[in-house]
């Protein structure tokens, strides 16, 4: 039974769409990204104009169902969240306070986002379906 969990888990993990994780990663980046860090790092408008955009294309490149939209939106998408991720590490917020993980979650959920979404464009690459 475990066994069996466990393999399913794995199977929705590599296969499984990721349609909603990318729209909730581009929701983050197109809305919450720019107040968020205004407030705990500064203005630093090349970064935060980048999430933005970054954000907004996301959510257009799944709104086009578009898979090599989505698998460039995605692959920004985890840029935007490494660099929050390494701008919250450098300041410090990281050893501060445990919300402040949130961003390290998120980071993960774009990595996974974008091993999946390559795998599913790779598929249909094989599958002639692109």
């Amino acid at each position: 039974m475990v066994k069996r969990c466990l393999g399913n888990l794995k199977e929705i993990f590599l296969y499984a769409d990721s349609q909603p994780t990318e729209i909730m990663l581009g929701a983050l980046n197109f809305i919450l990204l720019l107040p968020a860090t205004i407030i705990e790092l500064g203005w630093i408008p090349v970064y935060q104009i980048y999430g933005l955009l970054v954000g907004g294309f996301q959510l257009f490149a799944v709104a086009r169902q578009d898979i090599k939209l989505r698998k460039t939106a995605s692959l920004l998408s985890f840029t935007v969240f490494t660099t929050t991720v390494t701008f919250y590490a450098l300041e410090g917020y990281l050893n501060n306070s445990a919300s402040h993980w949130g961003w390290v979650v998120l980071w993960l959920s774009s990595l996974s986002s974008v091993k999946r979404v390559h795998s599913e464009f790779w598929h249909r690459q094989w599958n002639n379906k692109v």
